[in-house]
């Protein structure tokens, strides 16, 4: 439950999460990097300039008070999980693997850890190391557009809440760790009207590196106290505390956050108080 019916929520205290590198470029599935850069990280918000001053609710329920520094400018969107349900397509890609390595489709612990796991990990984790040799050759036999693109489907809400945004006058980007797929993505949902830049693991190091965002900063010309990094794992907490950007879980309570987002419509809400905007969305 989130305190005045806004969005924000405390953010966690540096230090609290384990680090250490463990990033890969993945196959060009769907993807999510894991490994953690170094150090503890620490937010870089600063509690200067112009201020909103908004009630949080910490993971033990108490209220703080929050100032964030600047208004809003922009969000930045992850892919998997946020602009897309991908759980789908990822039970799809990783059982065919499986299947054609002769073995059982994954079990649910499996299936929870793919899905925010980068492709590598993955199939990696799923499959034996005894098999690990045939990983090559078994990607190879899997067509990722023909079988597995069908299988992805919008968020609920998703272009309807884009299109407020949009016309609230927000700048919108993508921070993924999918590469080649990205592209076919963007145009199988006609999203590329709405993001810029769209970023991928092509362009920079994938998450929990904070490039994909210090870049969407710099084009944007914002300071991080200005935009917000919606995602839904670990790694995207990672990044955006990295980059010194604040981070909106999106979906996941558990998650260690300078908000907590339901879903598109909670999102809008709350972006039309902060922003003092009418919401004027029947479609969510």
């Amino acid at each position: 439950m989130l305190r005045r019916r806004g969005l924000w929520s405390t953010p966690h205290r540096a230090g609290s999460s384990p680090a250490g590198p463990g990033c890969r470029r993945t196959w060009g599935g769907s993807a999510k990097c894991v490994g953690w850069c170094s150090g503890p990280f620490r937010s870089k918000t600063r509690h200067s300039g112009e201020r909103m001053r908004l009630t949080l609710r910490n993971r033990e329920g108490h209220g703080n008070t929050f100032h964030h520094p600047r208004p809003i400018k922009g969000l930045i969107f992850d892919c998997d999980g946020v602009l897309l349900d991908t759980m789908e397509s990822n039970r799809v890609y990783y059982n065919m693997i499986l299947e054609k390595l002769g073995l059982e489709p994954m079990t649910p612990e499996q299936l929870a850890y793919v899905h925010s796991r980068t492709a590598r990990q993955s199939v990696e984790y799923i499959v034996p190391q005894y098999l690990h040799h045939r990983i090559p050759d078994v990607l190879q036999q899997v067509d990722y557009m023909r079988d597995i693109l069908p299988h992805l489907r919008a968020m609920d809400g998703l272009l309807p809440a884009l299109r407020w945004c949009q016309t609230a006058g927000l700048k919108m980007a993508v921070a993924t760790n999918r590469s080649t797929t990205m592209d076919r993505v963007i145009s199988m949902f006609g999203l590329q009207r709405y993001f810029f830049p769209v970023m991928t693991a092509l362009k920079k190091r994938p998450k929990p590196h904070p490039d994909q965002l210090t870049h969407i900063l710099r084009v944007w010309g914002a300071h991080p106290e200005e935009v917000a990094f919606v995602g839904d794992t670990e790694v995207d907490q990672a990044t955006a505390r990295l980059a010194g950007v604040p981070f909106w879980a999106f979906g996941d309570e558990s998650l260690l956050a300078d908000a907590h987002v339901r879903d598109y419509r909670h999102l809008v809400n709350s972006l039309a108080r902060i922003l003092q905007l009418p919401v004027g969305c029947q479609e969510l």
